[in-house]
């Protein structure tokens, strides 16, 4: 028998970024780096993390994402998000808790377009010698201080970042926005992980623990942000409730 997500949706729908206007044009942003750093996450937390429309991965993982974009419609900006991936019918998907960006006029474009958890704070991408870092101060507190450390030149055909998903309220209800983007990818490079600090309520999930780090990688790539064309009912299975838009 399948196994779903168990999130309350309705409880949980409200408190959701409110849909303006989807997304329906792309967007292309040259020299952009992202860090990922992927770690598990204890069954029970993880189903109940993501809603009735997805099924949890086995083992439950995700991970913690930060996006720099030196460019955009709105201007450069960073983005921190904490995800767990599940699946959506075949599709694998990052279902989005909640993330920050340190600028203000992307936090209005991703939630109003897109859909996205997100609120402003001071979010950090850095490079340092032993590694990369990433950081988020919400109010002059630490909630995220996490590296890569020793890292080592792969293959982009090593990476594979999937598809977000975020919960949001689109012509006065809950769905699912399937959020796509296109990779280049023009270095990657796998270290370990290290986690110094994860706030994970500050990300919307207190109950998400990351117990088991797995290898954390980075790359830089050309990311293109595409339209939304998938809007999925939250709380019944994907497979059979997904509405294709463009």
């Amino acid at each position: 028998m399948p196994l779903f997500g168990s999130l309350d949706v309705s409880a949980r729908g409200g408190q959701s970024p409110v849909v303006a206007s989807l997304a329906d044009d792309t967007w292309e942003a040259e020299d952009s780096e992202i860090l990922y750093l992927i770690f598990e996450y204890a069954a029970d937390a993880a189903f109940q993390c993501i809603p009735p429309a997805l099924h949890p991965a086995l083992p439950p993982f995700g991970g913690l994402m930060f996006r720099h974009h030196p460019t955009s419609p709105v201007g450069p900006y960073t983005l921190a998000e904490l995800r767990v991936t599940a699946r959506a019918g075949v599709h694998y998907v990052g279902y989005c808790t909640g993330g920050f960006v340190d600028n203000p006029d992307a936090v209005e474009m991703l939630r109003d377009r897109y859909g996205w958890p997100v609120r402003q704070a001071d979010v950090r991408l850095r490079r340092r010698y032993y590694g990369v870092e990433g950081r988020v101060e919400l109010d002059g507190k630490t909630v995220a201080d996490c590296r890569l450390e020793k890292p080592q030149i792969i293959s982009g055909k090593d990476v594979l970042y999937t598809a977000n998903m975020h919960l949001a309220q689109i012509d006065g209800r809950p769905r699912l926005a399937q959020v796509e983007a296109e990779y280049t990818f023009h270095r990657a490079e796998r270290g370990a992980a290290h986690i110094a600090t994860l706030d994970t309520g500050a990300f919307g999930e207190p109950r998400l623990k990351p117990t088991n780090p797995l290898p954390a990688t980075m790359t830089q790539s050309t990311v293109k942000y595409r339209e939304i064309r998938f809007l999925v009912e939250p709380d019944k299975p994907a497979l059979h409730n997904t509405e294709r838009i463009a």
